[in-house]
């Protein structure tokens, strides 16, 4: 996962509410496959839009 404009190929996108106003963060559409199991850390828990936006993208492309 990566802030916007930040992947060099095809990727889905997710936006999400910050205190502030919006980010987004994008995945590369090859990066996980049908059933990978993924271990998601966010290591900044201000507030956890950010991982339920990386949730969104990991069940976008059918990984647990």
């Amino acid at each position: 996962m990566r802030k916007l404009n930040k992947l060099l190929h095809n990727s889905i996108l997710d936006s999400y509410e910050l205190e502030y106003g919006t980010d987004t963060l994008e995945i590369h559409i090859d990066s996980l496959q049908k059933g990978d199991k993924v271990l998601i850390h966010d290591d900044v828990l201000a507030t956890s839009e950010t991982t339920k936006a990386v949730c969104e993208l990991v069940e976008q492309l059918k990984a647990k």
